[in-house]
């Protein structure tokens, strides 16, 4: 998707980690990785703290998010992101739309819409 909601995300996403999961972070940024001779993206990438534990946000934007795209940012990026950083790693999905198949809380990844990010 265009850098737009990107920047939105940029945005909305670091108050949205500290009211619901209580995540201070920093700067989320585009951050692309070498892993096993593969480039891989992430979209947003960012580190903060939770509770004074070290943490990195792992975080994919698109438009309109499906249960497909969920499991794709998953096992393409997140868990290769994640074993690289020293630290918990929180795998995030920021779209416009969210389809309900979508918010599967057991791959342990959030999907935050854009007007649920002022919330």
């Amino acid at each position: 998707m265009g850098f737009g909601l990107e920047d939105i995300a940029r945005t909305v996403l670091p108050g949205w980690l500290y009211r619901h999961l209580g995540i201070e972070v920093g700067e989320l940024r585009r951050e692309f990785f070498v892993i096993e001779g593969r480039e891989v993206e992430a979209n947003l990438y960012g580190e903060g703290m939770l509770e004074g534990e070290k943490v990195v946000v792992i975080g994919e934007v698109r438009s309109r998010i499906y249960e497909s795209d969920v499991d794709r940012f998953y096992h393409r990026v997140y868990v290769h992101v994640s074993r690289l950083a020293e630290a918990r790693a929180i795998g995030v999905l920021f779209g416009y739309l969210v389809h309900p198949s979508a918010r599967r809380r057991e791959l342990g990844l959030h999907v935050v819409t854009a007007y649920e990010g002022s919330r």
